[in-house]
């Protein structure tokens, strides 16, 4: 287990899952139902400030969209998995969540288990195309995992879903998985016919994926609800990181 940084911020020291032990997941994944680990409760408006900020910087064009359509943002919850908050100065901080937990705001498990990383574990600090503030999720806790929440959308149309994604050089990644493919499914549950399939590569050839990238997939919508997923690929405990999730209705 690695052991705490010297003054770290916090009202009481992290819990002790929240660093990689020698043999990785060799502790329990964090309950349903469990509190976000003794800080704020999450603040909806300060998320969505924060998103916002992000998201002025990145220069995306606003409120165009297929020719002759129009389209509109879709409101994600806690989109950058700033809660729960993790050890923001620990580079080997995370919190694992099995399935069925709600733990991570907005979201569910809806399989296997994922971790949320603090800032420094998630390498989003000084990034051109990810918020500073953002933490992020890999998608493979202590094996394959996936996350989903579910968003308003309109039938018959299509959503165009936007994401930052990098391989995950948590410090027992690179010591133990250096050679592992991380890839991922972006998908609407119930619609499996039109998941789109990512691959980062790997630690040792991550090739742009080294770093974050901006990604993009456009799916049908389901219906008026439909739950967006994101699903690892990946075998093993160590699989792809992503944050800053947003998502855009494109109606005809």
């Amino acid at each position: 287990m690695l052991p705490a940084p010297a003054g770290a911020l916090f009202d009481r020291p992290p819990p002790a899952s929240s660093h990689y032990p020698t043999s990785r997941h060799s502790s329990p994944p964090h309950q349903p139902g469990g509190t976000l680990h003794g800080h704020a409760p999450f603040d909806p408006q300060a998320e969505t400030a924060h998103s916002r900020v992000g998201r002025r910087n990145h220069g995306r064009p606003r409120g165009h969209g297929r020719p002759g359509g129009r389209t509109a943002r879709i409101a994600v919850t806690n989109p950058s998995f700033i809660q729960p908050y993790v050890n923001p100065t620990d580079e080997g901080a995370y919190q694992t969540y099995g399935p069925g937990d709600n733990s991570i705001t907005g979201w569910r498990v809806t399989q296997g288990s994922v971790d949320v990383l603090g800032r420094v574990a998630s390498k989003t600090s000084g990034s051109p195309v990810v918020e500073s503030g953002s933490q992020a999720v890999d998608l493979n806790g202590a094996g394959p995992g996936g996350i989903e929440q579910t968003l308003n959308t309109t039938p018959e149309s299509t959503v165009t879903v936007t994401f930052a994604a990098k391989v995950n050089h948590h410090p027992w990644c690179t010591a133990n998985a250096a050679t592992v493919n991380e890839s991922m499914y972006v998908q609407f549950a119930a619609d499996p016919d039109n998941a789109r399939l990512r691959s980062l590569g790997s630690i040792s050839a991550p090739g742009r994926y080294a770093t974050w990238q901006l990604l993009r997939v456009t799916l049908p919508a389901t219906g008026r609800h439909s739950r967006l997923q994101f699903i690892s690929t990946t075998p093993g405990a160590c699989g792809p990181l992503i944050t800053d999730v947003e998502a855009t209705d494109n109606t005809a």
